[in-house]
């Protein structure tokens, strides 16, 4: 009898864990992390078209939304005439700015109007990593033409890194990175990306998105890298011509 009693004292506890359980897998079972933050999906379900031209997005920037001047059309290597454009760019058909993949087979490019207004725009609904400090991206176009957020609050970005020119109409690949420290293991977060109105053009490139634990150095640190890249690209001036002179 004793031992009945002690069960059934110990039963609420054992409901109780049995409940948490169950709620921890259906929250992990309904996680939304963000996909295709590379871009690389395009046309996995479908023949990639041999001319730049209009494509359905959603075979050519699944899981993404944007406001291209064409609803539920993006364009493929190709660009507007100073309409609001998304284009994805793989570089099979040099031409419409002559824009190249700066990482993996597919960039995408947001082209704002004309003079500025109305913006480009590409967002997604997703969760933030509980691990995520920082989120980071490339562009090889003026990144601080782009303006990030998350469920609208403004990311501010700074450079992060400088690689390699694959574009030679372009510079080189640089990496931005943001503090996103605020808004880490949230769910349902928006995450947009838009073109600024801060310039006539009006348009950037965007590739390989990323969620990091790196935390964003601060200000200083960063202009010391800043400091460093630019005595390094001196010094290679430098040489270059001294090659020159020998030659």
């Amino acid at each position: 009898m004793k031992s009945c009693r002690g069960r059934l004292l110990r039963l609420p506890v054992v409901l109780a864990g049995f409940a948490a359980a169950v709620l921890c897998c259906h929250g992990q079972a309904t996680a939304t992390p963000f996909q295709n933050l590379d871009f690389e999906s395009a046309f996995e379900s479908s023949v990639v078209p041999s001319t730049p031209t209009l494509v359905p997005a959603s075979e050519a920037l699944p899981d993404w939304t944007n406001n291209n001047y064409d609803p539920g059309y993006v364009f493929y290597d190709s660009m507007s005439l100073g309409s609001v454009a998304i284009t994805i760019h793989d570089g099979l058909h040099i031409g419409g700015g002559d824009f190249y993949p700066i990482q993996g087979q597919y960039t995408v490019l947001l082209q704002g109007q004309w003079g500025g207004t109305p913006a480009a725009y590409i967002s997604q609904v997703g969760d933030i990593p509980a691990t995520a400090n920082s989120l980071l991206f490339m562009s090889d176009l003026d990144g601080n033409d782009l303006t990030v957020s998350l469920n609208g609050t403004v990311i501010p970005m700074s450079v992060y890194s400088v690689g390699s020119t694959v574009n030679p109409n372009y510079g080189p690949i640089i990496t931005y990175i943001g503090d996103i420290r605020a808004f880490s293991g949230q769910q349902n977060v928006t995450m947009q990306f838009t073109t600024t109105t801060n310039n006539l053009d009006n348009f950037a490139d965007l590739d390989n998105i990323q969620f990091s634990a790196t935390v964003v150095p601060e200000p200083s640190s960063l202009m010391l890298v800043a400091i460093g890249l630019l005595l390094l690209a001196g010094y290679s001036c430098h040489r270059r011509n001294d090659a020159t002179k020998i030659r």
